[in-house]
């Protein structure tokens, strides 16, 4: 009868089907899980560079000028202490 072949097709086809969106859902899922790490690990990233350049800007910034200006010695020992 149609009725013993129809359904476990009908059954087989559906669970195709539903492996096949379970398996783009996870997809989906790990791509955008992916996406999140990135964006987090890129912000992590810019944030400590951006420490780097406000922690020179504080302590060889002032130093590279002074020498420009001629205003700082190098030959000076507490100009060559603040150098390291």
């Amino acid at each position: 009868s149609i009725g013993a072949i129809g359904y476990p097709l009908a059954t087989g086809l559906a669970a195709t089907v539903l492996r096949d969106v379970a398996r783009k859902a996870e997809h989906a899922r790990r791509s955008a899980e992916e996406e999140r790490t990135a964006a987090k690990a890129e912000a992590e990233r810019a944030a400590a560079g951006q420490r780097r350049y406000s922690d020179l800007s504080v302590t060889a910034v002032p130093l590279l000028r002074g020498f420009a200006h001629g205003t700082l010695d190098p030959e000076d020992p507490e100009v060559q202490k603040r150098c390291w």
